[in-house]
């Protein structure tokens, strides 16, 4: 399977690392590859969540949430982590509404159509309990 031979290649690995960078089109890349990787596989999700992909997805996201593209990339990344499986990132509009502390972050995503209907509405809330651990 590709999604198998992504972590025994080492292409994971590489990835997450990748995500120290502070390239923009290569963040926006990267949390791509990781969202899809992980998109309907507890597997992969499992294997992700145990090198560390939350913190750094974390990270790039509260650093750059100004950058649209990349903040829908990492929020996809981090729902695809949590087992929601959205494997088409795109049709989702997503929107920071603030955060109570420097310990909690909420964005809302809602899936918009052609025709003006909102279906889905998706509340990520962001919670650091120490350093480097969310929930």
């Amino acid at each position: 399977c590709f999604r198998d031979s992504c972590f025994e290649t080492g292409i994971v690995s590489a990835l997450l690392t990748l995500l120290l960078s502070e390239n923009l089109e290569l963040l926006l890349h990267v949390s791509r590859a990781i969202g899809r990787i992980c998109c309907n596989s507890n597997l992969q999700q499992d294997r992700l969540l145990r090198l560390g992909a939350v913190p750094r997805l974390v990270s790039v996201l509260l650093q750059n949430c100004e950058n649209e593209a990349l903040l829908s990339s990492c929020l996809l990344a981090l729902c695809n982590l949590a087992g929601m499986d959205e494997e088409d990132g795109s049709i989702f509009v997503w929107e920071k509404k603030g955060h109570s502390d420097e310990d909690m972050h909420v964005f809302h995503g809602t899936s918009q159509h052609s025709f003006g209907f909102v279906s889905t509405v998706t509340v990520i809330r962001l919670n650091q309990w120490s350093q480097g651990q969310y929930s």
